[in-house]
């Protein structure tokens, strides 16, 4: 009986001294991880997504893992196939046009945000951005090319083009 209980505390102290010397370890490694679902162009070699990940990770002390998806419906439909059991903290790259499907998802929290228009420094144009689930990551402006031989009367805004005779035709 003597011999049994050594042996089990033995083992208990063997496991104990190597709980101690990993714990410490295992405890530097352990940091919080941000998981974010976007397009793999950016999260690829060549994309921005590693050069952000590095500042950011030293800026917020975690680990920043992107999940690249092929497209922005790529993107959308994986939160919506995976419902609340997605990974996702950050969703990145969503068209304008699918933001309120992704919102009627009901999965999306409000990113807290104020004042982004200036926060941002948006262009003039994009005017006052007061969205509570999204904020715009990149912005453009869309650009008209017409054959001037055939359009004598050009649109100037985007008024001008709704009101536009019916014949003109928009190619994108």
């Amino acid at each position: 009986m003597l011999k049994t209980k050594y042996k089990l505390s033995l083992k208990a102290i063997s496991l104990l001294s190597l709980f101690i010397l990993v714990s410490p370890a295992l405890a530097d490694d352990h940091k919080p991880e941000l998981t974010v679902y976007t397009y793999d162009s950016f999260a690829a070699d060549w994309g921005p997504g590693p050069q952000i990940k590095s500042g950011f990770e030293q800026t917020c002390d975690c680990v920043l893992t992107f999940v690249g998806l092929d497209s922005s419906l790529g993107i959308l439909g994986r939160i919506r196939l995976e419902g609340s059991n997605s990974k996702a903290d950050v969703i990145l790259g969503l068209d304008t046009s699918q933001s309120d499907i992704a919102r009627q998802t009901g999965l999306l929290a409000p990113h807290g945000l104020t004042n982004l228009s200036k926060r941002l420094d948006l262009p003039d144009a994009a005017g006052t951005w007061n969205d509570q689930h999204f904020v715009p990551f990149d912005w453009g402006f869309f650009a008209f090319i017409y054959d001037e031989t055939k359009l004598s009367d050009v649109p100037a805004s985007m008024a001008d083009l709704i009101a536009a005779d019916q014949d003109m035709r928009i190619v994108i």
